[in-house]
């Protein structure tokens, strides 16, 4: 399979740490930092919160790590890098929802929320979205999180969303 022609290469993020990180970073930075993305006409927003180790945006780690349990049943939040490569694909996949090659569809979750899912299905990659509303701007996309779609059950989960979609 050939990806769509508006989809980035993924990175290289084997190696030195500081140096996967900061690339990391650079890309989040400038597809999301530096100039504003939007989702259907409205602005995409990350968690801001900084965590304290890395002083970098909690809606950054969220793109690059995945929780893990710990040998005391505890969630843990680690690097991923099958999702870290591919983080030149999110904004990508934002500015694309419309493309053939991308299943959008919205979805209402047990807690009635409305998140919004783009899966660039073909290749395992999915971006998800809350719809929420702010006094500022309105109605917004809160980027909960992309990620690479890992084993079957995985992707039957979210061909289950899909199936079950709202719109």
């Amino acid at each position: 399979m050939i990806l769509p022609e508006w989809i980035p290469e993924m990175v290289m993020v084997s190696g030195n740490w500081d140096y996967t990180l900061n690339l990391l970073y650079s890309i989040f930075k400038g597809d999301f930092k530096e100039k504003p993305v939007k989702l259907e006409n409205k602005l995409v927003w990350w968690d801001r919160r900084i965590d304290q180790e890395s002083g970098l945006e909690e809606g950054f780690w969220h793109l690059i790590s995945k929780d893990e349990i710990n040998t005391n049943g505890e969630k843990d939040r680690l690097f991923d890098p099958r999702r870290a490569e591919r983080l030149p694909w999110c904004a990508a996949i934002i500015k694309h929802p419309e493309d053939a090659e991308v299943r959008a569809w919205e979805s209402i979750d047990h807690k009635g929320k409305t998140s919004i899912y783009l899966w660039l299905y073909q290749f395992d990659y999915v971006v998800i979205f809350q719809r929420r509303t702010t006094r500022k701007y309105g109605e917004i996309a809160f980027l909960k999180t992309a990620y690479y779609v890992e084993g079957k059950s995985s992707k039957n989960k979210l061909l289950k969303r899909y199936k079950h979609r709202i719109r």
